[in-house]
């Protein structure tokens, strides 16, 4: 927005732009400065600027990847609350298709279960599988019983007995296994596991409590060069 308002000789700047942690929230960051806004034909050069920017801004605020699996459900906008010096706003989103794993008959809707696995990962070297490894780990969590969506798929109790990926079993000899490691537990080493023939289904077996699983992490070992997008199947993001 400075550079903007330089490029447009708009001055004085009272008050630039600048981040300001007051101004985050969970799903609005605000931004604000003060400027000179008497010559209209620099605002009108301002509004050129600044509209050419938005695409720019919408890739910050997504990571560069409108459909990344954090922002499934959501809309990103970027906008200038109708002010009445500069009104520009773009907004983009990216909702992704439901690809169950074949011949999956589960419910679907989120919050059936109280478990929470991130929908995204995070690399990391591996401590039980060597070098030659990456692992890929998912942290997990807990819903509030307050929060858990009533249906037939949970009650009040009942363990967090496995995670599963629509996986590629093309790729059944890269995977090595896992490092779980529960919430206030060792970690442990874990062999991969694969379902049915044909079903595309890596797992893992936990067995977790609430407990265990609130603040919880399975990682997935993967050998060199293959990396978990390599291995998982489905719409960018689902794993």
């Amino acid at each position: 927005m400075n550079a903007a308002l330089n490029a447009s000789n708009i001055s004085p700047i009272a008050a630039p732009f600048a981040p300001n942690s007051t101004t985050c929230f969970d799903d609005t960051v605000l931004t604000c400065g003060n400027f000179n806004g008497e010559d209209l034909s620099k605002l009108e050069r301002l509004f050129n600027e600044v509209s050419d920017l938005l695409s720019y801004f919408i890739g910050v605020a997504s990571s560069g990847d409108i459909c990344n699996p954090k922002l499934e459900g959501y809309t990103v906008l970027i906008t200038t609350q109708d002010n009445i010096c500069l009104d520009v706003s773009q907004s983009a989103s990216c909702f992704l298709p439901n690809q169950p794993f074949p011949n999956c008959t589960c419910n679907t809707t989120q919050g059936v279960l109280p478990f929470i696995v991130s929908p995204s990962y995070y690399p990391r070297a591996s401590p039980f599988f060597g070098s030659l490894v990456t692992e890929y780990c998912f942290t997990l969590n807990t819903l509030p019983a307050a929060a858990i969506v009533p249906s037939t798929c949970y009650k009040a109790n009942d363990l967090l007995a496995k995670i599963e990926w629509y996986a590629d079993e093309a790729l059944r000899s890269a995977v090595k296994g896992y490092t779980i490691t529960p919430f206030g537990g060792p970690s442990k080493k874990v062999f991969p596991s694969w379902g049915a023939p044909g079903t595309s289904t890596l797992k893992v077996n936990l067995n977790w409590n609430g407990t265990m699983a609130n603040g919880g992490l399975v990682c997935v070992a993967v050998q060199k060069p293959y990396t978990m997008q390599n291995l998982c199947k489905g719409a960018p993001g689902q794993w």
